[in-house]
């Protein structure tokens, strides 16, 4: 039998391999080398956890059946937990497993102070070579136990490290926190009722409301990311925190997005991803240099289109920005937390009890965690 970590293993890598046979249908092409290979592999790791799994089982079925003879039936099955259902985007499905980055400030609090101060960043969420589905495939997830958490965020930083003479006063650095109270806000949606026939004649209708629910569970989730204004239920979205950094139109939007990086950096932090609107990408992927073609193709150029990469940053596309608006996200500057479980459940009141009728409802809890709000950058990206 599959764990859960090996259930969700492999409905990803199959998940990624159906993409890219869509993506090629769509096309009407062949796969590309790159594309191939990552299909191959994904099947060889499907098959692999399949391996792994029936000599699990086999083992498991030799130890029940010992076991049953010195253990009384009472006793059977006992510690046993349900996992929740759910398989939507990458974010999503790993929410109630990964132990994620937090924000690195360690040194500057005792410990237990804080839930989201103890943790290292995790520097790439995304796989290099694969692009990124949503804006949730590019930022760290941190769950938490209860509905109310606090972090650390940083407000300042003045580092004054300097040599000093023997004797000598020693510079003081001043590295300003301020104490966070977050609580999490639930995100939830209904399905309209479905008649109970139909998920009975048709055993793939289950999973499809599954994977839509989930779908549009993320796509409000991204949202409030970006969007939220801060009085619960809405989360506290990016765009209107306080202490932002903010980069106007520099020439081009490849050159305003560079300009992003560099602002990050003179901070000391990194690049972590960019957020675009999708024509504001589409219009970066076609930008052309006069009397001579496309700017972003060519030995040297600033752009992996096969994994959507702008000067070696990953880039996500979402509608949530509006066109004209980018913004750039610095590795340490934010985190989403949720809490234990993404759950999908299929429920069945009285009325609809009476008519054959049932529903699911997808829902979690989340919000948005900003230690280092100088690490999000807001770009202008038309000359208006």
């Amino acid at each position: 039998m599959l764990t859960k970590e090996q259930r969700e293993r492999r409905a990803r890598l199959l998940k990624e391999g159906m993409e890219l046979c869509d993506r090629a249908r769509a096309e009407n092409r062949d796969f590309t080398q790159a594309e191939q290979e990552k299909c191959t592999a994904n099947l060889d790791a499907v098959r692999q956890i399949d391996a792994a799994a029936e000599a699990a089982s086999k083992s498991d079925d030799i130890m029940e059946k010992i076991t049953g003879l010195f253990t009384k039936a009472s006793d059977n099955g006992a510690g046993k937990v349900l996992s929740f259902a759910g398989m939507g985007a990458k974010a999503l499905r790993t929410a109630a497993e990964r132990d994620m980055p937090g924000v690195g400030v360690k040194a500057l609090a005792a410990t237990g102070v804080s839930l989201l101060t103890e943790e290292s960043l995790i520097d790439s969420p995304v796989a290099l070579g694969q692009p990124a589905s949503s804006l949730l495939d590019l930022i760290p997830v941190k769950t938490v136990d209860t509905g109310r958490y606090s972090y650390l965020r940083q407000v300042t930083r003045t580092n004054l490290a300097a040599p000093v003479a023997a004797g000598d006063l020693k510079p003081t650095s001043t590295y300003t926190l301020t104490r966070i109270e977050g609580e999490l806000n639930v995100i939830a949606h209904l399905s309209e009722a479905i008649p109970e026939s139909w998920l009975v004649d048709n055993t793939e209708l289950g999973t499809f409301i599954d994977s839509e629910m989930n779908y549009g569970l993320q796509v409000e989730i991204e949202n409030q990311v970006i969007n939220g204004n801060g009085t619960a239920p809405q989360l506290a979205g990016f765009a209107n925190v306080s202490g932002i950094q903010t980069v106007p139109f520099a020439t081009d939007p490849v050159t305003t997005c560079r300009t992003a990086i560099t602002a990050v950096e003179t901070i000391g932090l990194q690049a972590g991803s960019f957020v675009l609107n999708p024509s504001d990408w589409a219009a970066i992927e076609t930008l052309k240099e006069t009397g001579v073609g496309y700017l972003l193709e060519g030995a040297g150029a600033p752009i992996d289109r096969i994994a959507r990469r702008l000067w070696g940053v990953p880039v996500a596309v979402s509608n949530a920005v509006p066109a004209g608006t980018g913004w750039l996200l610095a590795k340490e500057a934010l985190m989403l937390v949720s809490s234990q479980v993404v759950s999908l459940k299929w429920a069945q009141p009285r009325d609809l009890f009476e008519r054959n009728q049932i529903l699911a409802r997808c829902e979690g809890r989340f919000e948005l965690a900003i230690p280092r709000p100088a690490g999000v950058v807001k770009m202008t990206l038309t000359d208006a």
